[in-house]
């Protein structure tokens, strides 16, 4: 066993019996056990145990633009997750071999030292934003309250320095050498040291690749360049890469991996500045002086620029935004977190001799960190810090990141001419791109695997909205965002919830802020009698600038080519009437005309057996060639006829897997129409093609 969460647990298996089907196998590697939520069962790490339960082995990308999860658990040598249904399913047992006692004793000794500086940093809860920030820093901690903050230096685009890099490691090990030359000079105590300094990130960081990764690059490039052999800096790095690239080849597509060896290798090929114009413009008796005194800070900001032109194309493609004041941000930051990094060492070293003494060094870590997150923040806050950008494929990246380089390193290229010939040529290529995925959009829905919840893009040329935001799983939030970036749906300015349920809204948290929502559209039963959870998420959109629209029945909303009408539910209507909130869900139907010839999206919410009889009543015609099936597909007589009444080609059913290949929907399936589960394969498309016919598939093959 490998931690101490008292949910989830990380084990290293040597041959355990797994039944797939009618077959038992043997498998190796790391299993994730996750234990019932009121289990009384405490694992130590360290511990053996012999467990039972139920095995799901991983599984690939669900949505767009994730990554592939299964090639990443075989990078990873993760054999899949095991869930335990009762406490009595998992037993203690005692090591058999020397080499399980010894992995026993060493993750013990991890364990036991990680929780010591945990309780020493005072991290162990991040009930602030500023302990969040300390323990990520320092520890490399990162709890849920972590998500929040670490969104905003992401923003801000220094969320790089919470993450333990080769910058950290390198500022750790100057710091230690330079408190050993203050005593003289002493090679072998300062090699020494530096070799505790690398056991101690083993035993108290987690092991992350990117910490792993930032040990190898610092310790390979120290090492050589205290072997008193000449080499070429460029080149070793490019040994390392290939190196780590042989060991886990799935990095390469790795943002972490990216920027770490693209910026590294950036700095060791920037040129040298000019020290004759580095001062031109100080025309003063003090000239001097205040030369001296600007120009490091000067430097610093060229190289800081440097790095965010040449990372920005790669973040642009992998993340979607563009840090405007990125370079100004980490200008004032990195010497803040210098500060904050010899604070919270000195005071984990001094803690871990003696905690009470620690305390008093509390107030001085605390202060610095809660500055650090106040700044990060209020950059944030201000109008036009981050924007967000279009996901323009992988060559344009390629092609802006090696132009920028060229630029960046190469300063004689820097000519008037090739300098606005290139922006030119960037600037029309990424219209081009951009242009041309609006005009496929003639009307468009994707349907995006949230598990149990419902989450629809609506795109028509060059608008989007949401039908729903929500889901029992809490990472309902990424998952659309990434999705939205990776089919270039963003910015997406309006919203429908269709009804006062968590699993259909609890995802519009920062919606505001990563996905660019402006107008939010309900109905008159949650805008008049709403659960506490929407009175919480309704403060923070109204908060955050976005206008709530209340609609009902006979409302027309237009989107890009296509119009939206809402069907239900009429004026006045709210649960009370019907004593079933589910049927005060919105109905909405996109229809757009093409040459004469209308095509139309439905969707319907949770909407059961009374609303769709009073619907095909107030529109015997009622049709759709796309239709979202009622209350995720959950199975009787009227969900039939109703479905048979629409007659759509495309029908789309967003759920978990309890309501899978429900053997009672079987009339509706055999028929000659296209369906799609998010529970079989995950998300799937639909839309409607310029000559009217109705296109869908998988979003991921």
């Amino acid at each position: 066993c490998h931690g101490t969460d008292p949910v989830q647990h990380t084990l290293t298996v040597s041959i355990t019996a797994l039944r797939i089907g009618d077959a038992w196998i043997n498998a190796s590697g790391r299993l994730r056990v996750v234990l019932p939520e009121n289990t009384s069962q405490v694992l130590r790490a360290g511990e053996m145990v012999t467990l039972l339960g139920s095995f799901r082995p991983p599984r690939g990308p669900r949505n767009p633009g994730e990554p592939d999860w299964l090639s990443l658990a075989a990078q990873s040598n993760r054999v899949g997750s095991i869930y335990i249904e009762s406490d009595e399913l998992v037993v203690v047992s005692s090591p058999l071999t020397f080499r399980q006692r010894s992995l026993g004793v060493f993750w013990r000794i991890r364990a036991q030292l990680r929780s010591r500086a945990i309780r020493v940093l005072g991290v162990e809860s991040s009930d602030s934003q500023s302990n969040a920030v300390l323990g990520a820093l320092i520890l490399g901690v990162r709890d849920p309250g972590f998500n929040e903050v670490y969104q905003s230096f992401q923003r801000v685009g220094i969320a790089h320095m919470l993450a333990i890099s080769g910058f950290h490691v390198a500022v750790m090990l100057w710091l230690a050498v330079m408190g050993v030359r203050v005593i003289g000079e002493h090679p072998k105590l300062e090699t020494l040291v530096v070799l505790g300094i690398i056991i101690s990130i083993l035993l108290l960081l987690p092991l992350r690749p990117p910490i792993i990764r930032a040990v190898l690059i610092v310790l390979i490039l120290l090492g050589a360049g205290g072997s008193g052999r000449r080499y070429d800096r460029l080149t070793m790095l490019a040994w390392i890469g290939s190196i780590l690239l042989l060991v886990r080849p799935l990095d390469l597509f790795s943002l972490g991996f990216q920027l770490s060896f693209g910026i590294t290798a950036m700095l060791l090929a920037l040129p040298k500045p000019n020290q004759e114009n580095q001062a031109h413009f100080l025309q003063s008796k003090h000239r001097g002086f205040f030369a001296s005194s600007i120009t490091p800070i000067w430097k610093l900001f060229r190289i800081n620029t440097a790095c965010w032109l040449i990372a920005t194309p790669t973040i642009m493609h992998s993340v979607g935004i563009v840090s405007i004041l990125a370079p100004i941000a980490a200008l004032v930051m990195i010497p803040v977190v210098v500060v904050l990094m010899i604070a919270g060492y000195t005071q984990l070293g001094v803690g871990m001799v003696s905690p009470a003494l620690a305390d008093t060094l509390s107030p001085i870590t605390g202060f610095i960190s809660q500055q650090a997150t106040h700044f990060t923040i209020q950059l944030d806050s201000i109008p036009g810090s981050s924007v967000r950008a279009p996901n323009l494929g992988i060559a344009w990246t390629l092609f802006a990141t090696v132009l920028l380089s060229v630029f960046i390193l190469r300063p004689r290229m820097r000519t008037r001419w090739k300098t606005s010939g290139a922006c030119v040529l960037m600037g029309g290529w990424a219209t081009i791109l951009i242009v041309s995925s609006h005009h496929a959009n003639t009307l468009r829905i994707d349907m995006l695997d949230v598990g149990n919840g419902s989450c629809f893009i609506i795109r028509s040329v060059n608008e989007s909205t949401l039908f729903d935001l929500g889901s029992l799983d809490h990472r309902v939030e990424n998952t659309v965002s990434r999705s939205a970036h990776a089919l270039q749906a963003r910015p997406i300015q309006s919203a429908f919830i269709s009804h006062d349920n968590l699993d259909h809204f609890n995802g519009l948290v920062n919606s505001t802020i990563n996905l660019g929502l402006r107008r939010i559209y309900i109905t008159e039963a949650i805008s008049h009698d709403p659960s506490r959870a929407w009175i919480s998420i309704r403060e923070s959109l109204i908060e955050s600038g976005a206008q709530l629209v209340v609609v009902h029945a006979g409302d027309t909303i237009s989107l890009g080519d296509s119009t939206a009408e809402i069907l239900w539910p009429p004026k006045g209507f709210g649960a009370d009437s019907i004593n079933n909130e589910n049927n005060t869900s919105l109905v909405v139907r996109w229809s757009i005309d093409l040459h004469g010839q209308e095509r139309s999206i439905l969707m319907t919410g949770d909407i059961e057996a009374e609303t769709m009889r009073e619907l095909m009543a107030r529109h015997p015609d009622l049709h759709a060639d796309i239709l979202e099936i009622p209350h995720h597909g959950s199975p009787h007589a009227t969900l039939i006829e109703f479905v048979n009444h629409v007659n759509p080609s495309v029908v789309l059913q967003s759920t978990g897997r309890s309501r899978l290949n429900d053997p009672r929907l079987d009339p509706l399936r055999l028929l000659s129409r296209s369906w799609y589960t998010t529970a079989d394969r995950g998300a799937a498309w639909a839309r409607v093609q310029q000559d009217g016919t109705i296109e869908s598939g998988w979003s991921v093959d």
